[in-house]
């Protein structure tokens, strides 16, 4: 059964919450640049993203608290180039530099590359296991494990050697396979199919439009260490890959440029971006929560929505990041209030987790 809810009839309150302290991922410090490109990406069609490689900006991580209604004690740790994830978990933070993930534990910071780092959209800590994590290289559609102790490589998942390697040329339209193997290449070019070869990762890349699933998020499945769930941008939905098998099914479909699929509290949970809903399914209900009819957003955004991601901080409240008003919305989603608090205007703000008020930020300022 489906299940709309308008939260614009949501009541407005900012005592339903305690004071929330927070870390935020800002990807750029530029918002209506992103927002230009995002507009001209629209009139090309449906499949958005640049179509040529940019050139890498600088971004930086914000700590703030959410309280009473207004952002407070607002402070940049530091500019680094576009920061994207960020997670906790008891002694560690992650967060992720464009092709570089840092960890810190007890202290001591690790770094993590791999040549086939790409624009990395998450880092996820396992809930089984304190020492690994997850990385989402959404350049080259590709997923990660890693203990960050020993920075060994523990798991890796490419779509396209699963069943995901179909793209298209958005300048051309044509259908287009994506492959790393030169033997698959030569394979495809024998049943005259187009293709494209990535080889040399530190040389090659993808525009955003030439991915053919762009993961943009990943996360563990927190009753069961065999799952992995990933939001696919490009296909508009939350797949969950069996690691043994690396076969996935589809558990949320129907999105629309979604990010942060996971299960939380017994329920799938994702973020349909572009059109400006949070859905939220267990097996017997599916909960779209709608967010077009708030006012706020500027005037050559009225017909369009960018929710970029959402942090549940219980089964009942949850934080959504509203680009195009430049606002979190804090939800309550079982009494139906709703507090709207503004933030910088040209923060292109990419994720936030809560953290202590005691969290050590000094490694992070170390960064910059």
């Amino acid at each position: 059964m489906k299940n709309r809810i308008d939260v614009n009839k949501f009541r407005r309150s900012n005592s339903f919450y305690p004071r929330i302290s927070c870390l935020a991922t800002v990807k750029s410090f530029d918002l209506q640049s992103i927002r230009k490109r995002y507009l001209e990406s629209k009139k090309r069609g449906q499949k958005s993203g640049s179509v040529e490689r940019r050139k890498v900006g600088l971004g930086g991580l914000v700590s703030f608290n959410l309280n009473n209604g207004s952002l407070q004690d607002v402070n940049l740790l530091t500019k680094i180039k576009e920061p994207r994830g960020i997670d906790f978990l008891n002694s560690s933070t992650a967060l992720s530099s464009e092709n570089v993930v840092y960890v810190q534990n007890k202290n001591k910071t690790y770094k993590i590359e791999n040549e086939w780092f790409s624009y990395i959209h998450t880092t996820k800590f396992n809930p089984f296991d304190e020492r690994k994590i997850l990385i989402a290289s959404s350049g080259f559609d590709l997923i990660f494990e890693y203990d960050f102790i020993t920075q060994s490589k523990t798991f890796e998942w490419c779509a396209w050697e699963n069943g995901l390697q179909q793209t298209i040329d958005p300048l051309s339209g044509e259908k287009v396979f994506l492959t790393r193997e030169p033997a698959e290449k030569e394979l495809l070019m024998k049943k005259n199919y187009s293709s494209k070869l990535i080889q040399n990762p530190r040389r090659e890349s993808l525009p955003t439009a030439m991915r053919a699933a762009f993961i943009n998020s990943v996360a563990y499945h927190p009753n069961d260490e065999n799952k992995i769930l990933a939001t696919l941008f490009h296909k508009g939905q939350v797949i969950e890959i069996d690691r043994r098998s690396g076969q996935f099914e589809i558990v949320i479909d129907q999105l629309s440029h979604p990010h942060g699929g996971a299960f939380v509290k017994d329920q799938y949970v994702a973020t349909s971006t572009a059109s400006g809903e949070v859905f939220i399914e267990d097996s017997s209900e599916k909960k779209i929560f709608d967010f077009r009819a708030l006012a706020g957003k500027p005037q050559e955004l009225s017909r369009q929505s960018w929710l970029q991601n959402t942090l549940f901080l219980s089964k009942k409240l949850m934080i959504v990041i509203d680009s195009n008003r430049t606002q979190f919305h804090i939800i309550d989603l079982h009494s139906e209030l709703i507090d709207s608090i503004r933030y910088n205007e040209n923060w292109a703000v990419q994720d936030i987790i809560q953290t202590s008020d005691q969290a050590n930020h000094q490694w992070i300022k170390a960064l910059t």
